[in-house]
């Protein structure tokens, strides 16, 4: 059964050699398990209290919630496929809870980061400084994950109406407004681009012509904030982070925040109300008395 499963992830849905690989080991992990304590991978009569000892001891082993969750994730598409196919009627994962993960606290940076960074950056005159400094700030007013900062082309960049058109996951599309003093520095980019001679349709582009990689915008946006701050992580998407953060604490609803990242739930933007609320708990504790009692 589990050979039938592979083939149908690898012929018919065209996973990834590695996507197929942890499926296979995932399942005769599950399988393995079952010999040891003596009980047969038969698929119709295997129960919900197999799986859930199976867990148990993946637990008491150690293993990271993240990793059995994955781990019950690949016994649960193994049943669908079973059921889809009509190869058993049972499916004992629908009694299981997969285990929660504790959501991470988004990592920003402090605005007067962002503010000693473009400091620098705007003192270098070169094209790649002006678009790097750019680069910077769009991300910062606007949110765009690093993605669409590569793919945005030059025509959806409109500075007259002050506003970009995004294609995002899934290819939604959506409008994002931004200020004026942004509109200023990408006309000032513009007038450096006009000197590059590029095919490229989008509006970031090597001094090549070339249009830039994610790579490159990733290493663009590390280099320039490692001169201002010594926080570990220093990519585009912590410049995401810290322009959803600083909308939340200037009072912009969630939804609204919600619609600029092109969020598709309201469970993902809320996240950014944990970031401030530990925020505030920690000005809490600096300032009372008995704050930190």
């Amino acid at each position: 059964m589990i050979e039938k499963f592979i083939n149908y992830l690898k012929y018919e849905k065209n996973y990834s050699e590695n996507t197929i690989n942890s499926y296979r080991v995932d399942l005769e992990q599950f399988s393995d398990y079952l010999a040891s304590i003596g009980v047969r991978f038969d698929v119709n009569v295997l129960s919900h209290n197999d799986l859930r000892e199976w867990i148990v001891s993946l637990m008491e082993a150690g293993d990271k919630p993240s990793s059995v969750k994955r781990k019950i994730s690949s016994v649960r598409s193994f049943y669908k496929f079973l059921n889809r196919k009509g190869l058993t009627m049972n499916n004992p994962t629908l009694k299981i809870i997969s285990p929660k993960l504790p959501r991470p606290i988004p990592v920003f940076f402090q605005e007067k980061e962002i503010d000693k960074c473009l400091e620098i950056s705007k003192n270098i005159h070169t094209f790649e400084g002006i678009r790097n400094s750019l680069i910077i700030e769009i991300i910062y007013q606007t949110g765009l994950r690093c993605s669409e900062v590569v793919n945005l082309l030059e025509e959806n960049v409109d500075t007259h109406s002050r506003q970009l058109k995004v294609f995002g996951k899934g290819r939604k599309e959506r409008i994002i407004p931004f200020g004026e003093d942004l509109a200023g520095m990408i006309e000032n980019y513009r007038l450096a681009k006009a000197e590059i001679s590029t095919s490229a349709d989008t509006l970031f582009i090597s001094n090549k012509g070339i249009s830039l990689t994610s790579h490159q915008v990733y290493i663009i946006v590390r280099n320039l904030m490692s001169m201002v701050t010594t926080r570990q992580k220093r990519s585009p998407h912590v410049l995401r982070h810290t322009f959803a953060t600083t909308m939340l604490n200037d009072g912009a609803d969630v939804s609204a925040i919600k619609a600029l990242l092109g969020h598709s739930s309201l469970a993902a933007t809320q996240v950014y109300t944990h970031a401030t609320f530990e925020q505030i708990k920690n000005i809490y504790q600096q300032s009372h008395p008995r704050g930190k009692k």
